[in-house]
């Protein structure tokens, strides 16, 4: 790969994916709040716009992800954002998502560190198409009365303050977005989030310039997510809700401790049916352990069956585990 040019006193990083969004747009669009015209409407325009530039750009990007819940528990990645359109590949997590040669990457290690692929090989929209959704999405977040955020312009970056409560908001209570004045690149977000969880990233490497070596489907094993646990005498969190892999649910929930109990194969094998409501927040729980365990991956292929169609409990629980951070699509026929 070659050398990315050191990063701006931080005016960035990437973020991932728009998560949620077609639900919350959803939300908005039918919300029965109404806020007044909004005096940041020509702010949220340049926001836009700023989007819009770091979509269309060519860039590599090298940063540091680090998400820290209240009582000091700790989860940190590294990642890797190359874009070079209509291509573009995310390392991060242990996982390469994004799209090639026009087809959906979706990648990962399995806890044997083999690589293994789901739903990879989808024909992708144009990327035109893709960029003018993604700004749809972000227009009814951030425009127009029923609004979710106000936006603040400061430089190169932008802030976004929640001023409407819906669920499935990506961006939390408040988010930061610092671009690169160069390459347009977004290279630093943070987000507050559910659970009095801080979630920051940071460029540590910018570069106008692709290595077309770069452009693989390979994971990079060293994007493996790292997790801190708080020191002896603290919480990790009551419920999955709190924490970043939220690792414990209520003891008198005696689901937990089943699911606990069972090796990988079994725990899909339970899991792969409609969950109940009652049990929903177990296994979110017990996945989320997984995930942060290292023994199973958000795109790992066993959430789709011999069809390479997602299982009829995986849409749901891929959201809950989005939502708590770990960055990936919801698995997709291929």
């Amino acid at each position: 790969m070659s050398a990315p040019r050191p990063g701006p006193p931080i005016a960035g990083i990437v973020v991932g994916a728009v998560v949620g969004v077609l639900v919350a747009a959803a939300l908005v669009s039918t919300g029965v709040l109404r806020l007044p015209p909004a005096d940041g409407a020509e702010v949220a325009g340049r926001f836009l716009v700023s989007w819009q530039r770091y979509r269309m750009a060519t860039f590599s990007v090298a940063a540091d992800v680090t998400r820290v819940r209240s009582d000091g528990g700790r989860l940190t990645t590294q990642r890797l954002e190359i874009q070079q359109p209509p291509d573009r590949i995310i390392q991060e997590h242990g996982s390469v998502t994004g799209r090639l040669g026009g087809r959906q990457v979706n990648c990962s290690l399995d806890p044997s560190g083999n690589q293994v692929c789901g739903a990879t090989g989808a024909v992708v929209p144009a990327w035109e198409d893709e960029v003018a959704e993604e700004l749809a999405v972000l227009r009814g977040y951030v425009a127009g009365e029923q609004r979710i955020y106000d936006v603040t312009q400061d430089g190169t970056c932008f802030d976004l303050t929640m001023v409407r409560v819906l669920p499935d908001i990506p961006y939390g209570d408040r988010a930061r977005f610092c671009f690169d004045r160069e390459t347009g690149a977004l290279v630093t977000l943070d987000r507050q989030l559910d659970g009095d969880i801080r979630e920051e990233m940071r460029a540590v490497a910018v570069s106008p310039a692709v290595d077309p070596t770069d452009l693989t489907t390979a994971v990079d094993p060293s994007t493996a997510p790292q997790v801190e646990e708080p020191e002896p005498g603290q919480t990790a969190g009551t419920t999955p809700d709190q924490a970043i892999g939220g690792t414990t649910v209520p003891e008198e929930d005696p689901l937990a401790s089943e699911l606990a109990a069972l090796d990988d194969e079994a725990f899909f094998g339970r899991v792969r049916d409609v969950i109940e409501p009652a049990e929903f927040r177990a296994i979110v729980a017990e996945s989320r352990r997984r995930l942060e365990a290292g023994t199973l991956s958000i795109n790992d292929p066993r959430w789709l069956d011999a069809r390479g169609q997602p299982l009829p409990a995986a849409p749901p629980l891929i959201r809950a585990l989005l939502e708590a951070g770990y960055h990936a699509p919801v698995p997709t026929s291929g």
